[in-house]
């Protein structure tokens, strides 16, 4: 901001609610058990076992306090299942293994499931009512954050009750040791991991099961699902096994677990209300500040698509950021609606720069919600050239059908007489709000243009869908 002084438009509203990251919070806790016969077992609080008609076929894994994820192919034709949480030894009879908990639950194919070449092989089964979390019962981790994948994942462990070498179908939970293999070993290496191992192989009904590594989240070490079996070569000889991706498919998984629940799409994102935001860590300037932009994760700018040209050059376009690092771009996308003329629509376009920034405190991406509600009240706050704070004046909102378009919002300018214009396009109006027990602030806008006495933004809310699509298929 070249001016003296500059405006920022907040939201106040605060939302009660408080999520976490992690899809279920209580996979925090690793617990190891003893079964009835007093024998320690594996760590496999998470395992779950698929019955049809009381016959197991396949294994899944709980990852939310009513939901089982597993293989599609395993339960593409049946509308429900029997699900056995805490079960180790399927042969223990019922009088005896009283600790296992046999729930029915109803299943959910991934819309874009192709059986014939097992695209898109995974499958949620929501459970008939939400599972009270013990010692023996607990769900595996899945980190919601956009930005985590399994790319660097090299090591993991497969869970299940397959085919031993024997060629029976243990009675006994197995596991084994895996390492990533190039995906030109596998036949389908589209949202997948490839895996193997010369001691052995995950084999026939092992399929549905989990796949784990441990990763350090948050500074602590803690084991992630990172894929489900899928399937193998027939001899189950560990010339390569096939397993889903879950990190590509966990905006698909929370979209159904969490439905409306509030998350963030990067949880570290440092914004805090009354800290960090007054410093605007996440302000980033294009083509030399005539528009303004957002850091939403350390490798990826929400801005306009009216900054971009027609016929732009990514790699001639520069990303300042507010203390004048430089970076370059590899590349920048429109939305596809966008439109100019003769209205502008869905003006919003996502940057992906040529490197990731390194964490500093210098430069954090702000926070963006998913599933958050519309603010209805907004505060302009005023600033100095050296960011001193000097105050607020509150801004009427417009109704949405006083807005130019569905995905806009219109907020009143302020007082010209005390606030200098506030239209950089690019420029972030957000809302303050409360989540895991603090106040943040969220990005709910970007100033598109104005018009007469109203200042235009685009609903960031509107495209979330749009931004984590391309961001998970980049």
């Amino acid at each position: 901001m070249c001016c003296w002084f500059s405006l920022l438009l907040v939201a106040v509203v605060i939302y009660q609610n408080a999520f976490a990251q992690l899809l279920d919070e209580n996979c925090k806790v690793k617990i190891t058990y003893r079964v009835a016969n007093g024998h320690t077992a594996i760590t496999s609080q998470f395992m779950a076992a698929l019955y049809n008609n009381s016959e197991f076929f396949c294994g899944g894994s709980l990852i939310h306090k009513q939901y089982v994820l597993t293989a599609a192919h395993c339960v593409r034709d049946l509308d429900e299942v029997t699900v056995h949480l805490g079960e180790n030894n399927r042969s223990c009879p019922i009088p005896v293994c009283k600790h296992v908990l046999r729930l029915n639950a109803k299943v959910i194919l991934h819309p874009n499931f192709h059986g014939n070449i097992f695209l898109n092989d995974i499958a949620l089964l929501r459970l008939e009512r939400e599972v009270i979390f013990e010692a023996h019962i607990r769900p595996i981790c899945i980190i919601l954050d956009e930005d985590v994948t399994s790319n660097n994942q090299n090591n993991f462990t497969a869970y299940g009750w397959g085919k031993t070498e024997h060629g029976n179908i243990s009675d006994v939970l197995s596991f084994i040791d895996l390492v990533r293999l190039p995906k030109s070993m596998c036949y389908q290496n589209i949202n997948t991991i490839c895996a193997g191992s010369t001691s052995g192989d995950t084999c026939e009904s092992d399929s549905g099961g989990p796949l784990i590594g441990n990763f350090v989240h948050r500074g602590k070490s803690r084991d992630i699902l990172f894929g489900i079996t899928s399937y193998g070569d027939a001899e189950c000889s560990g010339l390569f096994g096939v397993y889903t991706d879950v990190n590509a498919y966990k905006s698909w998984i929370a979209s159904v677990v969490l439905e409306s629940e509030p998350r963030l799409l990067n949880e570290y994102c440092k914004s805090d209300w009354g800290a960090k935001i007054f410093l605007r860590l996440w302000e980033m300037s294009l083509f030399e500040h005539k528009f303004a932009g957002a850091l939403i994760t350390n490798q990826f700018v929400v801005t306009v698509a009216s900054a971009l040209p027609d016929n732009f050059n990514a790699s001639k376009i520069k990303v300042e950021s507010k203390y004048l690092q430089v970076y370059d771009v590899d590349w920048a996308l429109k939305h596809p609606h966008f439109e100019q003329a003769p209205r502008i629509r869905n003006n919003i376009a996502l940057i992906r720069l040529a490197k990731m920034i390194p964490r500093s405190i210098f430069e954090i991406p702000i926070c963006l919600g998913l599933n958050f509600d519309s603010p209805t009240t907004w505060n302009a706050l005023l600033y100095s050239a050296n960011n001193r704070f000097l105050g607020s004046q509150q801004v009427n909102l417009k109704r949405i059908h006083d807005c130019f378009e569905p995905n806009e919002y219109c907020v009143e300018k302020p007082d010209k007489l005390n606030y200098l214009p506030y239209d950089t396009p690019g420029s972030v109006i957000g809302t303050s709000q409360m989540f895991k027990g603090r106040e943040i602030y969220l990005i709910a806008g970007i100033i598109s243009h104005t018009q007469g006495d109203v200042i235009v933004f685009t609903n960031i809310q509107d495209h979330v869908e749009w931004i984590t699509t391309i961001m998970k298929n980049t």
